[in-house]
Order: C-alpha cells, then structure tokens, then sequence
C-alpha cells in the first residue's frame, strides 16, 4: 500500500471518530447556511496552517501540522460530497 493510500485510510477513520463526536453538523451546517459554511472550516483550517508554518506558532499541542492538513483535507472532501448531493438533487 502506498503512503498515500496509508493517509487516505487515516482520513477516513479521522472523519468516521470526528463524525460520531460532532454529529453530522457540517452537513447540517452547509443544508441551513449554503455552501459557503462549508468554505469557513476550510479557511480557518488554512489560517491555522500558515500560523503553524510561518511562526511555529503551536499553543494547542494537539493540533500539530500534520493534524490541520488532515482536517483541511477532510473538510474538503465532506464539501466535495455536499455539491454532488446538491446536484443529485
């Protein structure tokens, strides 16, 4: 298996944990406010990175590099769900 299947893998099993802890909100989210709600965990998740990467800046010692770029990974890829759902429909 390659690396990148191996963090694939890791992204699903991520979001299926932070889905049974969080519920189902960010569709919830995206179904009330539209796809721009989608788009604000997306940035937030960015400006987190770029904090981490341009002052080494981590206060929070569970959100480390790797973390951030799998929630923004995984945020992108439930937004990517949202708009096929939204153009089955």
């Amino acid at each position: 298996m390659s690396e990148f299947e191996n963090i694939v893998n890791e992204l699903v099993e991520l979001q299926k944990a932070k889905n049974g802890d969080y519920g189902d909100s960010f569709s919830r989210n995206v179904e009330k406010y539209g796809l721009l709600a989608g788009l604000i965990p997306i940035a937030n998740k960015f400006n987190r990175l770029e904090q981490l990467i341009t002052n080494g800046n981590q206060q929070v010692k569970s959100e480390s590099i790797e973390d951030t770029l799998k929630d923004q990974a995984n945020y992108c890829i439930m937004l990517l769900a949202e708009i096929r759902k939204l153009n089955r429909k």
